[in-house]
């Protein structure tokens, strides 16, 4: 992590620990995404490709498909490839989920690009926690192991406030945008510090 001036004990961990939390706001997006987008394009056509229920459905449907899938997968990444490149390789995932979504001609494409996005949910759900409960100090482990539910909260409540003043179409790149601030942020973040000992050891 860049030097930064110090303002006041643990700063480092709480910025890392809120940066890691960032990525599961993006999350929280993901997640309030279909209660504001169902109406919309179910009622108002505002999607590319016209859905059914039914269809719609198994879209929602296929998220937690994704995150079923990758929680094995994940779990030997966070031992092999460790805590910090775990979080950031499933960027890509979740980004391309928001390109599938946004610029999809066919229903599949709305499966695959919610499966995706739900195998980034399932990773960032098992890896942010351990991310964050390894970077900070046991004073302030619970303060920090907090910032997990308040930011998939927040995203979700960002999801439903931006989509009242704008469309499918420009929800999903608002979203995918923000998806893409978070790479680069998290880029100057540091490895935890016992997935670091682990290395050396082996």
């Amino acid at each position: 992590m860049a030097k930064l001036p110090h303002f006041f004990p643990n700063q480092n961990q709480y910025l890392a620990a809120l940066a890691a939390s960032y990525g599961v706001l993006t999350i929280g997006m993901v997640f309030g995404w279909s209660a504001p987008a169902g109406p919309r394009i179910l009622e108002k056509g505002e999607g590319i490709v016209d859905l059914t229920d039914d269809q719609f459905s198994w879209t929602v449907a296929f998220m937690p498909v994704g995150g079923a899938l990758v929680a094995i997968p994940c779990g030997l990444m966070l031992k092999s490839e460790g805590r910090k490149n775990t979080i950031l390789f499933f960027v890509l995932p979740l980004l391309m989920g928001w390109v599938l979504l946004t610029w999809a001609q066919a229903v599949a494409m709305m499966y695959l690009g919610r499966m995706l996005q739900g195998m980034a949910a399932g990773a960032f759900t098992m890896s942010v926690p351990i991310y964050i409960g390894e970077i900070a100090d046991q004073r302030i482990r619970g303060t920090v192991g907090s910032f997990f539910q308040l930011m998939l909260n927040l995203g979700m409540l960002l999801s439903f406030s931006i989509s009242i003043g704008v469309n499918v179409f420009q929800l999903n790149i608002i979203s995918g945008f923000i998806v893409l601030l978070f790479g680069p942020l998290f880029m100057l973040m540091p490895e935890t510090p016992s997935c670091l000992v682990s290395k050396i050891g082996s």
